[in-house]
């Protein structure tokens, strides 16, 4: 367990705290890490899905008082302050990713491609089909601020950026994910860094911020056995996006699912 944590933790120059606490009967375990910079990183994965009032809170009681208000208390006698975490919309938060699950109840098969007149505004369907040979959806939500579309590569590229991974590392996992040489790994991250939009100085410490949005990934899964199906939304980075996935979601599982449930008719779904 502590040789796992090892290569979890304070990778790059930081220094890691690894801590759980226990909230109504449930042990959650919290990674925060402080960088030379002066950022930190929260990293919190639930065990099941949790509220975003509740993540909240279970993060202010595990790095407040045990760690940041004590660092406040010893830099404040040289006149230093350091801000405590409230919410994760305050402005010095920046969310890396969010993953949004639902569940329910899927029998009948679903054919996505049926309804892409009305879905496509909001999703791009890349495998749209759940049935008995495929139990698998894939959908890219693409109601996003500064949304572009890119290929695999530049997507792969913008999700590590967007996580302050090094240009270095990034040619690395280029390389390693999808078998390119040096040289071609090279040329498409410069492909990428002339086509992305950045936006400078949007947090002090930070020398660029990425702009460019590919979307998030969507993906719907489901038991052969007892037709649970799991929604999963992936690398959200705002908070305020979650009311509209999960609108969108409910809306697009009552097309598929339970279509009396609208007042829409199919005719009107689909124009």
């Amino acid at each position: 367990f502590i040789m796992k944590l090892s290569r979890l933790i304070a990778t790059r120059k930081k220094v890691g705290f690894y801590i759980s606490i226990e909230k109504a009967d449930e042990i959650h375990n919290i990674i925060c890490e402080f960088e030379s910079n002066g950022n930190i990183n929260v990293v919190f994965k639930p065990e099941h899905s949790i509220s975003i009032d509740k993540l909240q809170e279970i993060i202010r009681e595990a790095i407040n008082e045990p760690i940041l208000n004590k660092i406040s208390d010893y830099l404040g006698q040289s006149g230093y302050s350091y801000i405590s975490f409230d919410n994760l919309e305050a402005e010095n938060i920046e969310i890396h990713k969010i993953e949004y699950i639902s569940a329910l109840i899927i029998k009948k098969n679903v054919h996505l491609k049926n309804f892409i007149k009305c879905l496509s505004s909001v999703f791009n369907i890349v495998e749209g089909d759940l049935t008995k040979r495929n139990e698998r959806i894939f959908l890219q939500y693409k109601r996003v601020s500064n949304y572009n579309e890119m290929d695999a590569k530049e997507s792969f590229i913008n999700q590590l950026r967007k996580q302050d991974k090094p240009i270095e590392e990034i040619i690395r996992e280029l390389m390693d994910n999808f078998k390119m040489t040096p040289q071609q790994a090279k040329l498409k991250v410069g492909n990428w860094i002339s086509n992305v939009r950045t936006e400078a100085a949007l947090f002090e410490n930070k020398d660029i911020t990425i702009r460019t949005n590919t979307g998030f990934p969507i993906v719907i899964k489901r038991n052969k056995q007892n037709f649970q199906t799991v929604i999963s939304v992936d690398l959200i980075d705002n908070v305020h996006y979650l009311r509209h996935i999960h609108i969108y979601i409910d809306s697009l599982l009552r097309l598929v699912t339970q279509k009396k449930s609208s007042a829409l008719t199919l005719k009107n779904i689909n124009k």
